[in-house]
């Protein structure tokens, strides 16, 4: 069976170059969204057989400027809808 979820990662807003590009979260806040599959066994034991795909995205209407957009849009990381992201990444 494979099992999709979409954390939130959130952050601290500074002013530091490795920031960059990341999305606003809140006012205070920075970060991104990530998507990961995870699959596990499909009888009753369920048991964790692998991490099968990761994505880290964020939404447009949350960048700050249109480097960060260009940024995420170069990775393949802009999304709007996370239950798509499961056959974005063919799992």
């Amino acid at each position: 069976m494979c099992h999709h979820d979409t954390t939130k990662l959130s952050f601290p807003i500074h002013d530091d170059k490795l920031r960059e590009n990341l999305s606003r979260r809140s006012k205070n806040r920075q970060g991104f969204l990530w998507h990961a599959s995870l699959v596990t066994s499909a009888d009753g034991l369920r048991a964790w057989l692998g991490l099968v795909a990761a994505k880290a995205f964020v939404h447009e209407s949350e960048l700050p400027d249109p480097a960060s957009k260009t940024f995420w849009e170069e990775r393949q990381g802009l999304h709007t809808d996370e239950a798509r992201l499961a056959t974005v990444d063919g799992v």
